[in-house]
């Protein structure tokens, strides 16, 4: 199983930075989208943002996270 966060028609009109997304309105300039916010850019529009596409978070680290954050 797996998740589809972005799909293939959101990211034509999705910009990155180093920790989050953000999907603008398709009919907004991208000046414009850039001068509020000039730390992100234009993110790849021939991939989608699904967790079928990201590397696999071992069980081991999964576990861990799980249990610091009190999760199990």
């Amino acid at each position: 199983m797996h998740e589809i966060l972005i799909n293939l028609d959101e990211m034509r009109s999705t910009w990155e930075n180093d920790s989050m997304y953000i999907i603008a309105d398709p009919n907004q300039d991208d000046k414009e989208i850039q001068q509020f916010y000039p730390e992100f850019s234009k993110a790849k529009p021939d991939i989608e943002y699904s967790s079928n596409n990201v590397e696999k978070i071992p069980k081991e680290v999964l576990k861990e996270l799980l249990t610091k954050n009190k999760l199990i």
